[in-house]
């Protein structure tokens, strides 16, 4: 009998997507186009949102797509655990690409396999990454879904540790799938323009306090002083248009650091192009995807040296203490006058991301290969 597999995209409710939602969209992606037998999939999604457009998937016989009336974090947090069970009752397995597993479901189902996805550990480490109700939520939700669900799938060793230190499970429970991009670009359609680039968006975890403070070190070498900073992202919780601004303007940056907000793949990918670099001094990453995004333009990094960082860009950047705008400053320095060094590390450091590895891992865990 064919398999009956339910996949709960209800936690992307916005056609902007980023971080969790690219992984799900390229890991989907890649399992759709690597699996010539699909199993019947049912996709649970936002009526807000086309899911398929968004999401660029291809047209399938196999693959069903089901609009919920879930367009906000309370609507869906009912149907996730109040209906979502009941809709369940006739799977053999469940897949979310968050830790979101309905409480019920292991009672209703006792057959379903369930198998989440657990990026990161942030809101145990950076408080103020979301509002009060919803980092509780986020943290129960962790715990419960570690705890019970068949196998969590997380995208960086660090998160694994993570996970299983905060959570005490086995580390053999949590099986690490990278992130990846569907496409490698060629070095010769890149250059190395004097701007630096962050795509994120700007909350507590991200660190702009700091990354700015560290650019206007690097901005007091004479050297340095035609470079830009361009940020990508639209502001998000903890802040507001007019802090950031006068951030900038305290700094006397406002001819030098940019927020462009959000941007469409057209942009971004003109940016990338041209960067010297990607900076990201987060306080905590579960894995950090721009940096994986600018390592396939061929660009190198400044990161932080805390959390998945370290194990994102490898040799093909550099690490800096993220409290520190005298290190952050001298990062940058260095990351322009050793560009070639670190840029011919970004090769090696790709082989890890491979789509077809990280696709396989997907299907052995779901056990669909």
């Amino acid at each position: 009998m064919e398999k009956r597999v339910a996949i709960n995209l209800l936690n992307f409710s916005d056609e902007k997507i980023a971080g969790a939602a690219v992984f799900a969209k390229n890991l989907l992606n890649g399992w759709f186009k690597k699996q010539l037998d699909l199993p019947d999939v049912i996709i649970y999604h936002a009526d807000s949102v086309d899911i398929k457009r968004v999401f660029a998937f291809p047209d399938l016989d196999n693959v069903t797509y089901k609009k919920v009336k879930a367009n906000n974090f309370w609507l869906r947090i009912l149907y996730e655990q109040f209906m979502m069970p009941f809709v369940l009752r006739g799977f053999d397995v469940y897949f979310s690409p968050t830790p979101v597993m309905p409480f019920l479901s292991r009672i209703v189902n006792r057959q379903l396999k369930h198998i989440v996805t657990i990026h990161d550990m942030i809101p145990f480490f950076v408080p103020k990454k979301y509002g009060k109700i919803r980092s509780v939520y986020v943290k129960l939700i962790s715990k419960y879904s570690s705890k019970y669900a068949d196998k969590i799938i997380t995208v960086s060793e660090n998160s694994r540790k993570d996970i299983s230190f905060i959570t005490k499970i086995n580390p053999a429970k949590v099986v690490i799938i990278y992130n990846f991009m569907p496409s490698i670009v060629a070095a010769e359609n890149v250059s190395y323009d004097q701007f630096f680039l962050s795509i994120s968006t700007i909350e507590p975890g991200k660190n702009i306090e700091n990354t700015i403070r560290g650019f206007k070190v690097f901005l007091e070498d004479e050297s340095n002083r035609n470079y830009k900073f361009y940020w990508v992202g639209k502001i998000g919780w903890g802040y507001t248009p007019a802090a950031i601004k006068k951030m900038i303007e305290d700094s006397g940056l406002e001819q030098k650091f940019f927020l462009l907000g959000y941007v469409d793949d057209t942009k971004k990918i003109e940016l990338l192009r041209h960067c010297t670099a990607l900076v990201y001094i987060s306080h905590y990453e579960g894995f950090g995807l721009p940096v994986l995004e600018g390592l396939y333009y061929n660009k190198p990094a400044v990161v932080s040296n805390t959390s998945s960082l370290p194990e994102a860009v490898g040799k093909a950047g550099i690490l800096c203490d993220k409290s520190d705008a005298n290190n952050i400053g001298v990062a940058l320095t260095k990351i322009t006058m050793n560009l070639h060094e670190y840029v011919n590390e970004i090769p090696d450091q790709l082989k890890k991301f491979d789509e077809n590895i990280q696709v396989q891992r997907f299907l052995e865990v779901m056990e669909l290969n």
